[in-house]
């Protein structure tokens, strides 16, 4: 089950309940019922989902528009965009209770059409990847391997008139957050 919630009208979060229906009401799979979060962004709001996809797969798509500011974004036309399209599905955790995880789906690959691969690139502090990448418009994939013992990294991306978000790669914990 998916619920939105928007505390105090500023932010939303999608909730979610692991159970089932029964065809007239819910039945949650724990003995003391309690959400989680579908995502943990505060601009992620009405998913929607798709499960009669040929190869069975079901796909996400949500919005990503802020309801504390959406009516102010100084634009006529443009509020808001869709999320990327992601696989859904229920499975597991290494703590043994059962969450929902979300992937990109796989064909976002083809919308990747300039490659460039570089090997042995170290960095000590920080470093501009757009000098790797000059004709490539800001559309990047980054496979990167590790090799000392940090517990986390973090990658920064910015535009031309200093706007910024931070990705965070926490090796402990084995999550990204932005």
């Amino acid at each position: 089950m998916v619920s939105v919630l928007a505390p105090g009208g500023s932010e939303s979060y999608v909730r979610y309940w692991i159970g089932w229906f029964d065809g007239h009401k819910f039945i949650p799979d724990d003995t003391e019922p309690r959400y989680r979060l579908m995502d943990y962004g505060t601009d992620f709001y009405a998913p929607s989902t798709w499960e009669n996809e040929p190869s069975g797969r079901r796909v996400l798509i949500g919005w990503l528009n802020g309801v504390g500011y959406g009516a102010k974004q100084p634009t006529t036309y443009y509020r808001g965009m869709h999320t990327v399209p992601r696989e859904i599905a229920l499975k597991e955790s290494a703590k043994g209770d059962v969450v929902l995880t979300a992937t990109p789906c796989i064909e976002l690959n083809t919308m990747q059409n300039l490659a460039a691969s570089f090997r042995n690139v170290i960095v000590a502090d920080s470093y501009d990847f757009r000098r790797l990448c000059e004709e490539n418009n800001g559309a990047f994939v980054v496979d990167m391997n590790t090799s000392n013992n940090s517990d986390y990294y973090t990658i920064t991306l910015f535009n031309e008139v200093g706007e910024s978000v931070e990705l965070l790669f926490d090796c402990v914990q084995k999550t990204m957050s932005v």
